[in-house]
């Protein structure tokens, strides 16, 4: 099988019982490092709920990310410029977002809009500074293509994912690969990021499992961040900067929809 995002043949690594019920083949690419499924079949099964149900840290996820997606927005863009969610599931970052000050707005569309109604983005057009997208990388059937289509949007992509642990573990010791409800078709190193950011002439920063892609290169501080576990974590305090000095629109935006 040629890899799916470079198509470089690549190495078969592994079989497992996807969904509890098909024997699939996970391969691992030489070329970019990307480790992924066979083509996906199995996909329109999988999406049956496009939440699935063993996703039980999606609030504590996306609390989680408010606050690293705010110190990274205000730090390295501009925190009064408009941003757009993309896959933004139930709206909850979105709506954390506004709460936080920044003008956020939602797309998702296989998901319902349940918490910040009144907000959807324009997909449109390029009229957002950065998109952000939450665990949604791994689920591309082939990235370049989607990621291509949130460039049309934006120059700047903050992207979480997971990345594959080395040696490559065997599929029994990571529950990332998603087996039970099979969402998961992909996954990413830094040299598989690297090779992306090269094909589509982006620059790449990471800060543990966040990845931000830009056209630009962002701002000198972001390379004083120490690379470890504890970069996220001095994200997570900073955050405290924003949300004294910038103002929420939680009010506003009530003002804006009462009347609606």
């Amino acid at each position: 099988m040629n890899c799916r995002i470079c198509e470089h043949p690549t190495t078969f690594i592994s079989e497992g019982k996807m969904l509890n019920k098909y024997d699939i083949s996970y391969f691992h690419c030489p070329n970019c490092d990307a480790l992924q499924t066979e083509k996906p079949f199995w996909l329109q099964e999988a999406y049956k709920d496009t939440i699935n149900l063993c996703d039980v840290g999606l609030v504590k996820r996306n609390l989680r990310a408010a606050k690293i997606v705010s110190s990274i927005l205000y730090f390295f863009f501009d925190s009064k410029a408009n941003y757009l969610d993309y896959a933004g599931g139930y709206g909850l970052l979105t709506r954390l977002m506004r709460d936080n000050g920044f003008n956020f707005f939602w797309a998702d569309p296989y998901t319902p809009n349940l918490m910040s109604r009144g907000f959807e983005g324009d997909v449109a057009e390029k009229k957002y500074k950065a998109i952000t997208i939450l665990e949604t990388f791994e689920h591309f059937t082939y990235p370049l293509e989607d990621i291509r289509k949130m460039l049309e949007l934006t120059d700047n992509i903050i992207a979480t994912t997971d990345m594959y642990p080395k040696p490559i573990p065997n599929l029994d010791k990571w529950d990332y690969y998603g087996l039970k409800h099979g969402q998961h078709v992909i996954f990413y190193s830094h040299k598989t990021f690297r090779y992306i950011a090269n094909t589509l002439n982006l620059h790449y920063y990471n800060i543990d499992n966040y990845h931000i892609l830009t056209k630009k290169p962002l701002n000198i501080f972001i390379s004083l961040i120490p690379k470890s576990k504890l970069d996220k974590i001095l994200l997570f305090a900073l955050s405290i900067v924003p949300y004294l000095l910038m103002k929420s629109k939680l009010y506003d935006d009530f003002d804006q929809l009462k009347d609606q």
